[in-house]
């Protein structure tokens, strides 16, 4: 049985869809393509991060695989993709306006991309618990997300 899916093909996927999400506030640029030095995506857990919001993509506790017959299993491959934005109290109302609308653009994002450009055959993609902390500069806020992509994996003998 050779799996035909990675789990680094599925990060790189991953990355592929948060380039083509939109900033809420200005439609014309594109969030996660670091031309600015902000929107930085980030592979692992960070406990700071350069420019506000930021994508931190980590592996999840995902679901195991499941076996449905001697001839075919699904594997299911999980990730955590936080989205971190920190804030002064002054716009912290706007932020979370913002927080919310770019939650929505990823999934929305997740589900125009086809399957993860066809790397899947199922992707499930939901929100999160919100985290909030005070910070330096104001207040940390991280919008999780949980994306669990499973392949259909063949036996050799199937």
């Amino acid at each position: 049985m050779t799996p035909t899916t990675t789990l680094n093909d599925l990060y790189n996927e991953i990355v592929a869809v948060l380039k083509t999400v939109v900033d809420p506030t200005d439609t014309a640029t594109y969030l996660f393509q670091n031309t600015d030095a902000s929107w930085n995506i980030y592979d692992g857990p960070q406990t700071q991060w350069t420019g506000t919001p930021a994508a931190i993509i980590i592996p999840a506790d995902g679901p195991a695989s499941k076996f449905e017959s001697n001839y075919q299993n699904i594997r299911g491959y999980g990730f955590y993709v936080f989205i971190a934005m920190d804030t002064e109290l002054t716009n912290y109302s706007q932020t979370r306006i913002n927080m919310r609308l770019i939650t929505d653009g990823i999934l929305d994002a997740i589900d125009r991309s086809d399957m993860l450009n066809n790397v899947a055959d199922i992707v499930e993609a939901m929100s999160l618990k919100w985290i909030e902390e005070e910070s330096s500069t104001g207040v940390n806020i991280v919008a999780p997300l949980e994306i669990v992509a499973k392949k259909l994996v063949m036996s050799a003998s199937a």
